[in-house]
């Protein structure tokens, strides 16, 4: 072998173990930082057919003053599920373009999709902001990430507490 296919296999070698690297499995935690939630505030939307007729059932959760036990149930929901962060996050300068290619932000595909929208406010005053499609996410920390939830439920384990614990109602389209 020639010693420039050597070079070019070790370059290889490089950019693969790099790649593994950086979509391995994390926890919410490393993504967004160690901090505990001080409030939180979430969205969640299920486009359903009643009658012939498309509408989104919505429900709210909020962490307001005297609900901070949602603070610590949302907090556990989001840290039980790992998340593999998407090569895409790497070429954030074609979010423009990429945008139309992006599942997070298509029209919901069928009927009872949850697309759930999440505001959270660490104790170092920090702020994340999710968007939950299925297993597709879009997180915002102190940058934007594409993630894929290794629990790919996660999704319809916070609707479901949404749906136990919010505040229904309806937003007709």
């Amino acid at each position: 072998m020639s010693r420039k296919w050597k070079i070019a296999l070790g370059v290889l070698a490089v950019v693969v173990v790099f790649c593994l690297w950086y979509t391995r499995p994390r926890s919410f935690e490393e993504l967004v930082g160690d901090g505990r939630v001080k409030s939180i505030s979430m969205v969640t939307s299920i486009y359903v057919f009643e009658e012939g007729l498309p509408h989104f059932d919505v429900w709210t959760v909020d962490s307001h003053e005297g609900r901070e036990a949602v603070n610590e149930e949302l907090e556990a929901l989001l840290k039980s599920c790992k998340y593999r962060v998407s090569l895409r996050t790497l070429f954030q300068f074609l979010d423009g373009f990429l945008n139309d290619f992006l599942d997070i932000y298509a029209p919901p595909k069928g009927e009872n999709e949850p697309i759930i929208d999440l505001v959270a406010v660490l104790d170092n005053d920090s702020s994340v902001f999710a968007v939950y499609r299925g297993a597709s996410v879009t997180l915002e920390a102190d940058r934007r990430m594409f993630v894929k939830a290794v629990d790919k439920e996660i999704a319809d384990k916070l609707l479901a507490y949404a749906q136990e614990f919010g505040v229904q109602s309806e937003n007709k389209t």
